[in-house]
Formats: structure tokens, sequence, C-alpha cells
């Protein structure tokens, strides 16, 4: 009994290694843009949209064509959203800008209608007062009807990404300068017992 055990547990071990190789895999390949063509690139995008994505009716993700050094240069920001269900097929979508960015084209507002699923749809925003300059956020929320019920998802972007910690934690992996940190010495000191208890 105890042998069919120990070989069922090695049995699930191994898959679950095997199941973690393959994601890590994939995940690296879809990732890494010297595997990317200009052909795949829809792949790539639809990937990244169901990765850890599975609870998702719509995904939005954004990235620079263009990010100006000022901010009376033009920054060109793209979207990719794409619709996971929906009984309607229509995505309604807002940009959200601070104060001081400014719409040069594009549609700061809209809906996007008879979409078929799992197809990213693009949409493209030129705005000014967006620059290296100033640490701003601009999002992209876009909402669709499951029934009578709303499901919607936002996608954010920085004007200076170099700032935040995903940036900089993905900076020292590729680096290869992960270190572990010893917090060990950072926790609060434990005052001395008195070994004699007095009753």
């Amino acid at each position: 009994m105890s042998n069919k055990l120990a070989a069922k547990q090695l049995f699930i071990l191994f898959a679950f290694f095997s199941f973690g190789f393959l994601s890590t895999f994939l995940f690296n390949k879809f990732s890494n843009p010297e595997f990317v063509s200009n052909d795949n690139k829809t792949a790539k995008i639809l990937f990244n949209t169901k990765l850890g994505k599975q609870l998702s009716f719509v995904n939005v993700q954004l990235e620079f064509l263009n990010l100006a050094n000022d901010n009376e240069d033009v920054s060109e920001i793209k979207a990719y959203v794409t619709l996971l269900k929906s009984s309607n097929n229509e995505i309604s979508y807002k940009w959200n800008l601070p104060e001081g960015v400014y719409v040069v084209s594009g549609s700061a507002e809209g809906s996007l209608t008879n979409i078929n699923i799992e197809v990213p749809q693009e949409l493209v925003l030129k705005v000014t007062g967006f620059s290296k300059m100033d640490k701003k956020l601009i999002s992209l929320s876009a909402n669709t009807m499951i029934g009578e019920s709303a499901f919607g998802n936002v996608g954010l972007i920085s004007s200076r990404p170099e700032d935040s910690y995903e940036f900089i934690a993905n900076q020292n992996y590729q680096n290869g300068s992960i270190q572990q940190i010893d917090l060990s010495s950072e926790s609060a000191p434990v005052a001395p017992r008195d070994e004699k208890i007095q009753r």
C-alpha cells in the first residue's frame, strides 16, 4: 500500500514540475521580443491577455509608440482592448487623463461594436503634456455587458515607467542582480527575561 502511495506522490510531483516548466517556457517564449515577429504580435497580445486573467471579460494593455521628452511635444499611446466574453460584442471605453494633458488626436471616449471574441482591438491616442519631464499616469477603462451587468477592466501607463517598482525589479532580474535581503537585523529587540520568577 505504501509503495502505491509513494508512486502516486512521485507522479503528482512530476506532473506539477512538468507543468511549471512548460508554462515558464511558454511565457518566456512569448514575452521575449526576439521570438515575436510582426505577424504573430496578435498572438503575443492574446497570450498576455489570457495569462492570469481567466476571470476578466475585458483586457486592456497599453504601450508607448512614442514618449515625448518635453511636455510641449506629442506622446503616442497604443491600446490593445480584447473582449473575452460578452453578450453584445461591444466595448465602451474612456481615456482618463491627468491635469495638463490634452488630446491631439484620437477619441477620448467611445465604443467598439461588432467585436469578435479574443481579437485585440487597437486604439491610438496622441497627447501633449505627458512626457518624461513629470511623472503622470494615463489610464484606459473598458467595459462590456454580460446580461444586465457591466464588467470592465483598466490599463495604466506611466510617463516615467523607470520609477516604478515593477520596472526596477524587472531590470534587476534581467541584469542578474537579484539579491537576498536579510531583514533579521530589522526585527525589534527582545527585552531580556528575568529567569527568576518571583511569587
